[in-house]
Parts: structure tokens; C-alpha cells; sequence
């Protein structure tokens, strides 16, 4: 995804995550449920200064949002 002039102004990083890429959750004391899926959305958390990220797996949303560290990609 390309960030608008206005976007890039407010000084947005690039997402990391761009819709349809193949990630899978990070498994910590944060996430305990383990999810492969595609990114579906994301969007920028003002207050926290990030990128959040939506995923779906086997065609159902799942019902939380990833930031960049909850995520890796996945290659299986």
C-alpha cells in the first residue's frame, strides 16, 4: 500500500503488512491462539502510533487486531 502525501506528512511508517500477505500470530502470553490467515485490513492506531492489522483465516474474521509484532509472515 502507498501512503498518501497527507499520511506521509503526518508521519505514518509503511505498513507492514500489506492486504492478502500470508501471516501467522506470534504465540506468547499476549496471544495464546494460534491463527494463519491472510492480512483483511489494517488500520492506524493514532494514540499508539502503529499500524494494526485484521486477519482472516479459513474465510472467517478473526475477531482481534495484530499489531507488527503479533505478526510474522508465513511461508508453509
Amino acid at each position: 500500500m502507498s501512503l498518501t502525501d497527507d499520511e506521509v506528512s503526518e508521519g505514518k511508517p509503511p505498513p507492514e503488512f500489506d492486504k492478502g500477505d500470508q501471516v501467522e500470530v506470534v504465540v506468547n502470553a499476549k496471544n495464546i491462539t494460534p491463527h494463519i490467515g491472510s492480512v483483511i485490513d489494517f488500520a492506524w492506531h493514532h494514540k499508539e502510533r502503529k499500524w494494526f492489522f485484521t486477519i482472516e483465516e479459513n474465510g472467517k474474521k478473526v475477531g482481534k487486531r495484530y499489531a507488527k509484532e503479533d505478526l510474522r509472515p508465513f511461508v508453509g
